[in-house]
């Protein structure tokens, strides 16, 4: 008994001769099949199988002017059609040849047909039918997927010769599937990364289908693109013709922000060490000279000892300075950074900074310039950073001009040093970036300009660095207090 998919099979039978008809409606009777339509011509026929109704079409060969090949020919051109078993009334190896490579299930002759032999060719043509329609179901869902993926998918052959690209890989490369019909693999591999990517497609072992690797694929624009590459071999009979099916998942943001989070982790590993550096320095002094006052034993005059105790003060004003432009980062990094908004008279600023700093050079003040708004604190933070960094970094003469442009007062802290390299204008304003980290200037920081220009542009104003006629110039702008 033949195993149907429906119950009951329906069998159409296309003959042009009724008493051959009632043979084989016979035969398929006493197979246990008897939901059994004829249709005695070919145009018949078709239009029967036109209906989808059917589950399996025996055809004679010989129809009057038509044949059973054409039948079968002609039912293929709209679409999907039942298994079919092409009958004839004597043996031809060429009919039955071509007869199957238009897709005929099976080719029997009706003298040696018997029902047994009726039924295991029905069996066969619709088990074959249903294995052909699933294979077909299936390159289809995977043809979808290779289509419609988001990821970039590539089919290549053994060698990495492209066989075909999805549309998500041409965006990610540029190429067109028609370049990449031309191409190799090899050809967008980094050259630096072609070792690697000729390991992928390797002899494949059974227990190991999948490989991956991280590669640099280049574009057709010329551009790199760091990408994971996963090859997956593919299923086949000959293992010399093995096919591989390629993802590329794009993942260069991923290592630019690896490389941001390496770069930034060493920043911050150097900004512990000045950190550490830059307060062990100023309390070593203070401890070693408070210790040295302490000591009963030293035999200091008033003078000598005024001048430690200037020494200890200026020290500690150092750390102090420190852990305020610190904690001021902090508060800007947290988002909590204020400032206040008052009439501030520039000179005043800079006259209480210096008398704070107690420079060891003199620093000449010129020009003038009205109330600027701005906090006062805040003012003088910002000059005792640029008049720190002017006479560590800078040349001999340093001096503070103070001037009006239009609705900002302007304070420059100008000096005759090298200034910053060129290029590096705008790095120097950067959090823990130093202008200068050599042996005769010992590395700051790196936070004095970055919260200093913070600051000045949350009062409104802005700080801005200018090197002109062999000088350098730091200069604070800040907007004008309307009287």
């Amino acid at each position: 008994m033949v195993a149907a998919h429906r119950s009951p099979l329906r069998i159409l039978v296309v003959d042009d001769d009724h008493d051959d008809f009632l043979i084989v409606s016979d035969h398929l009777a006493r197979a246990g099949l008897h939901d059994v339509t004829w249709a005695s011509d070919s145009s018949e026929g078709l239009g029967l199988i036109e209906t989808d109704v059917f589950d399996l079409v025996l055809v004679d060969h010989q129809l009057g002017a038509s044949t059973g090949l054409d039948v079968i020919r002609s039912a293929g051109v709209n679409g999907p059609v039942p298994p079919m078993i092409v009958v004839t009334g004597f043996q031809d190896d060429e009919v039955d040849r071509e007869a199957t490579g238009l897709g005929a299930a099976d080719f029997l002759v009706k003298d040696q047909m018997t029902p047994e032999i009726l039924e295991r060719s029905i069996r066969y043509a619709i088990s074959h039918h249903q294995t052909l329609r699933a294979l077909e179901q299936s390159e289809q869902r995977f043809r979808t997927t290779f289509q419609k993926a988001p990821i970039a998918m590539a089919l290549t052959d053994g060698e990495g010769r492209f066989l075909d690209a999805n549309p998500a890989f041409v965006a990610m490369l540029g190429y067109s599937a028609s370049q990449l019909a031309n191409m190799m693999i090899w050809e967008i591999s980094h050259p630096d990364d072609l070792v690697t990517a000729r390991e992928l497609f390797g002899e494949y072992s059974a227990d190991q289908e999948q490989r991956s690797a991280e590669l640099r694929c280049i574009g057709s624009d010329k551009g790199m693109v760091w990408c994971i590459v996963t090859a997956t071999a593919l299923a086949n009979e000959d293992p010399t013709k093995e096919n591989f099916i390629v993802q590329l998942v794009n993942v260069t943001e991923l290592k630019d922000v690896q490389a941001k989070l390496e770069r930034h982790l060493s920043d911050k590993n150097q900004f512990l060490a000045t950190v550490s550096h830059e307060l062990r320095t100023p309390l070593t002094a203070v401890i070693g000279l408070a210790e040295l006052l302490r000591d009963p034993q030293q035999t200091l005059d008033s003078k000598e000892r005024a001048d430690l105790i200037n020494t200890i003060v200026e020290s500690g004003f150092d750390v102090a300075n420190l852990v305020e432009d610190l904690l001021t980062a902090a508060r800007q990094e947290a988002g909590q950074l204020k400032v206040v908004a008052v009439p501030v008279n520039l000179s005043a600023q800079v006259n209480q900074t210096l008398e704070s700093m107690n420079p060891s050079r003199e620093i000449k003040v010129s020009g003038s310039a009205p109330r600027a708004f701005a906090d006062p604190g805040r003012v003088r933070q910002i000059l005792r950073n640029l008049l720190t960094n002017a006479t560590k970094y800078g040349g001999k003469q340093v001096s503070i001009h103070l001037d009006q442009l239009g609705e900002t007062v302007r304070a420059a802290v100008i000096d005759d040093g090298p200034g910053v390299s060129s290029g590096q204008e705008d790095r120097i304003f950067d959090r823990y970036e130093r202008a200068n980290d050599d042996d005769s200037h010992p590395g700051s920081v790196g936070i004095g300009l970055s919260i200093s220009r913070e600051l000045a542009r949350h009062m409104g104003g802005d700080l801005r660095y200018a090197r002109s006629d062999g000088m350098t110039r730091f200069e604070l702008w800040l907007p004008v207090h309307d009287d």
